[in-house]
């Protein structure tokens, strides 16, 4: 990070920890995914404020033991701004977060499952310690920059690196593999409730 900083080519860089959790409901627990963020750089360049339906990013990084929640736990949860909500981490370490915010990106597959943190939270979740990170994303001021300095980056740091373009291509690909799965399901469905009702008609 401290190396690219100073890049012409790099508006701004934020690190990440994903860490894996449930969240607690009762004896049931939902799978979860946690991402500690340095809240205020993550709206500064990549407009995470934009998607805060309730809170801001500045309460989540006021609140050493807050969370920005997803839109649809909170509404599987029954939970809002103010309240609690239990958690379990892989190892079985329990732990309580303050629902500060609530965020929509309007991807139901994410906001069943995402919620935000600050870095710290999301290291202990892990049960990591401070210099542990998963993801580190870079913001340029010229798209075209991406891909070369995605190879750049791999080949120097031995890292798996990819940009805008391959990742957009790879989230098409999938939306459409999902859609046509849908779709064939649909289709089939329809299929064999055709085919039961002309059974029954003849």
């Amino acid at each position: 990070i401290e190396g690219y900083e100073s890049d012409k080519r790099v508006k701004g860089i934020t690190p990440q920890v994903s860490a894996r959790v449930f969240y607690k409901s009762g004896s049931v627990l939902l799978n979860g995914n946690l991402l500690g963020i340095n809240p205020e750089d993550e709206a500064r360049l990549f407009n995470f404020d934009n998607y805060v339906l309730k809170g801001s990013p500045s309460d989540l990084k006021n609140t050493s033991n807050g969370i920005i929640l997803g839109a649809g736990i909170a509404k599987k949860l029954s939970l809002n701004i103010g309240d609690y909500i239990p958690m379990v981490n892989p190892q079985g370490k329990e732990f309580k977060l303050k629902i500060v915010g609530l965020f929509q990106s309007g991807l139901a597959e994410v906001d069943n499952i995402q919620s935000y943190a600050n870095i710290a939270a999301a290291q202990s979740a892990a049960g990591e310690g401070t210099g542990y990170f998963t993801d580190i994303h870079f913001k340029l001021y010229n798209i075209d920059d991406a891909a070369p300095l995605a190879q750049e980056l791999e080949e120097l740091f031995g890292v798996h690196a990819i940009d805008i373009h391959s990742a957009n291509a790879q989230f098409d690909t999938g939306t459409s593999i999902r859609n046509l799965i849908t779709y064939a399901v649909s289709i089939t469905l329809l299929i064999v409730a055709g085919f039961g009702i002309y059974n029954i008609l003849n």
